[in-house]
C-alpha cells in the first residue's frame, strides 16, 4: 500500500475545513422518510449518548421507537433500536445490545439500505470486539466496508471502518493490517473529508502503533504530523499529548537533547491546562532519560516528584504504569528498596484497578437485570398499542 504523506496533509490542511464527523457508533436517525418528531427524539437520544447520559437517551429512544411504529416509519425505527443497542452497550449489557443491533440490521436489509446496514454492521462488529472475539469483528467491518460508495456520507462511515479494523487487527496483532488500515482511516478523514480532530486522533494512534513495532520512522511522521493538527486546531491536550510522545521516541533514538526539550515542553503544557498525572507522567519519563544518560541524581528527583504527584491524586486509571515504571527506574539503579516503596505503590493502584473493575462486573450485572426489565416492558407497553 502506497504511504500516506501526513506531514504534507498537515501543512496543507486548513482549520476553516472542518466538516462536522458523525460517528456511525452514534446513529442519529436523521434519514428519509422520518417524521420531524421521531428524528429530533432519536438525535436528542444520540446527542445523550455521547453525553454519557444513558437514562435520557434511553426514554428518548424508547419513544422514537414507539412512535416509529405507529407511523411504520422503519428508517426512524431502525434508529431508534441502533440507539437503545448503544445504551445497553455502555451499560455492559451485551446480549440486549446485540439484539437491538440486529433487529435494526434487518430492518435495513428488507429496505435494500446498503450504508444503513454498514452502519449496523459497524456496531456489530464494536460489540464483537469489546467481547474480545476479533474473528467476529473483521468480518463484520470488512461486510460493511464493501457496502459503501465514495460520497461524502458513505466516506464518513467508511474512515470509521477503517479505524474498526485497524483495532481489530490489532488485537490480533496482525501489525503490517493494522497499519494499513489506520493509514487509508487517516486519508480519508484528512485528504477527502478534512476533519483535522479525526486526522490528528488517528496520526498520534498510528504513531504509538509505529513506535510499538520498531517502526521509528513512520512514527515520528505520524507524530509530526498530530502536532501540526492539534496546533491548527488549538487542541492544547493533543498537543501535551505530541510533545510527550516525541519525547518518548527521540529518548528510543538515543537523542538526549531533543528528548528532554520535548518532555519539558510536554510538562509546561500539561501544567497549563492542569492536568497532573500527565505532568506525573512527563517526570517520570525525564526520570528515564536522565537514567539513560547516567544522571542517578536527576533520574531519582524526577522520579520522586512524579510519585508526589501520584499520591496525592485520587485513583486514576494511568496511575499503576507509572508507578510500575517508577518503580523499575529505581530497580535499575540498584536502589533496590526505593523499587520496593514504589512497587508497593503501584500493586496498591492495581488493586484499586482491579476493584474498580470488580464494580464494572457487579454494575453490568445491576444494569443487565434492569435493562431486561425494561425491554420486557416496553414491549408489554408496543403489544398494548
Amino acid at each position: 500500500m502506497k504511504k500516506i504523506n501526513v506531514l504534507l496533509i498537515a501543512f496543507c490542511l486548513s482549520a476553516n475545513a472542518l466538516f462536522a464527523f458523525q460517528n456511525p457508533s452514534v446513529s442519529s436517525g436523521v434519514s428519509t422518510g422520518n417524521s420531524e418528531k421521531i428524528s429530533r427524539l432519536n438525535q436528542s437520544a444520540a446527542d445523550f449518548i455521547g453525553k454519557n447520559q444513558f437514562t435520557e437517551a434511553q426514554n428518548a429512544a424508547h419513544d422514537a421507537l414507539e412512535e416509529s411504529m405507529l407511523k411504520s416509519d422503519d428508517a426512524g425505527r431502525s434508529a431508534a433500536l441502533d440507539n437503545l443497542g448503544l445504551v445497553a452497550q455502555a451499560r455492559f449489557d451485551y446480549t440486549n445490545a446485540m439484539q437491538f443491533f440486529v433487529e435494526s440490521q434487518k430492518i435495513r436489509e428488507a429496505a435494500s439500505d446498503k450504508r444503513g446496514i454498514a452502519v449496523s454492521k459497524n456496531h456489530v462488529g464494536k460489540l464483537f470486539l469489546l467481547q474480545k472475539n476479533e474473528t467476529q469483528a473483521v468480518t463484520n467491518f470488512q461486510v460493511a466496508l464493501g457496502l459503501l460508495h465514495t460520497n461524502k456520507e458513505d466516506l464518513t462511515i467508511a474512515a470509521a471502518t477503517h479505524r474498526n479494523l485497524g483495532d481489530a487487527y490489532l488485537a490480533q496483532k496482525f501489525y503490517g493490517k493494522a497499519v494499513q488500515e489506520f493509514e487509508m482511516a487517516l486519508k480519508i478523514w484528512a485528504e477527502d473529508l478534512q476533519d483535522l480532530t479525526q486526522a490528528a486522533s488517528v496520526a498520534a494512534y498510528l504513531g504509538k502503533v509505529n513506535l510499538r513495532i520498531g517502526d521509528n520512522d513512520a512514527a515520528m511522521n505520524n507524530f509530526t504530523a498530530s502536532q501540526n493538527l492539534h496546533r491548527q486546531i488549538g487542541d492544547e491536550t493533543g498537543l501535551a499529548r505530541d510533545f510527550l510522545n516525541l519525547a518518548e521516541l527521540h529518548n528510543t533514538l538515543n537523542d538526549n537533547q531533543l528528548a528532554v526539550e520535548n518532555a519539558l515542553q510536554a510538562q509546561s503544557a500539561f501544567e497549563h491546562i492542569k492536568t497532573p498525572i500527565g505532568v506525573a507522567e512527563t517526570n517520570c519519563l525525564l526520570g528515564k532519560i536522565a537514567l539513560k544518560n547516567n544522571d542517578r541524581v536527576a533520574a531519582e528527583s524526577y522520579f520522586d516528584q512524579s510519585g508526589a504527584i501520584l499520591r496525592g491524586l485520587p485513583f486514576q486509571p494511568e496511575m499503576p504504569e507509572i508507578y510500575r515504571k517508577i518503580a523499575l527506574g529505581f530497580a535499575e539503579m540498584g536502589n533496590f528498596m526505593r523499587g520496593y516503596d514504589y512497587y508497593a505503590n503501584y500493586a496498591t493502584a492495581k488493586d484499586s484497578l482491579f476493584n474498580n473493575e470488580k464494580s464494572h462486573a457487579l454494575l453490568e450485572l445491576t444494569t443487565r437485570f434492569e435493562s431486561e426489565l425494561s425491554v420486557k416492558d416496553k414491549n408489554r407497553q408496543l403489544a398494548t398499542l
